[in-house]
């Protein structure tokens, strides 16, 4: 029995997306562990909404404890790698095991727009401006419209002293969205320095 590994659902033997997801598969991901087919997704649903609900109260070590348990059934899901590296980046601080996860989120799915984000992000916090410029590239061959991708390469630019590709990078951040206050701010100083 073949699962998707992002959301868990059943899917036929030669899908190449899930039906429930939407995930397209660069490979087909065969799990079988001691879980009957019938209490698989539940399980798996289960594991999300209590990580989910841990996390919206602010309980991030219960959060990764659920997040974990889910990874323990379908190590292959990228989104809950992606998303466990973000909690232990953004709210636990914790960079080395941060990497860990996004690095095997990427792994498992190198299209994750997600996971390239917080890694770039991760590379901003660091000061390692040419690694955050790399990840935010894949973000935006990803999803072109990622307004904070582009407002942190401007300043990843802005920190490289590449002044006119900055320039671009927040005009850009300001065309998808003309209230990202930061970007203005940026841009004004920036038009000081050009």
């Amino acid at each position: 029995m073949n699962f998707c590994y992002e959301c868990g659902c059943k899917l036929g033997r030669y899908e190449k997306s899930c039906p429930n997801c939407g995930t397209i598969f660069e490979r087909v991901i065969n799990i079988s562990k001691n879980i009957t087919d019938e209490n698989y997704s539940e399980k798996l649903e289960f594991l999300i909404n209590r990580a989910e609900i841990a996390y919206s109260n602010k309980n991030y070590g219960v959060a990764i404890k659920y997040f974990n348990q889910f990874l323990e059934i379908n190590p292959f899901s990228s989104k809950v790698l992606a998303k466990v590296g973000f909690i232990y980046a953004a709210n636990l601080n914790n960079f080395d095991k941060a990497f860990y996860y996004i690095n095997k989120a990427l792994e498992y799915n190198s299209k994750n727009y997600r996971a390239w984000f917080t890694k770039g992000d991760l590379f901003v916090n660091l000061g390692n401006f040419q690694d955050a410029i790399k990840c935010f590239d894949h973000v935006l061959i990803l999803c072109n419209n990622h307004e904070t991708a582009w407002f942190l390469k401007g300043l990843s630019l802005i920190n490289l002293n590449r002044l006119t590709e900055a320039n671009y990078c927040l005009n850009r951040t300001l065309d998808i969205n003309p209230n990202f206050k930061e970007a203005k701010i940026c841009l004004d100083n920036l038009s000081l320095m050009l």
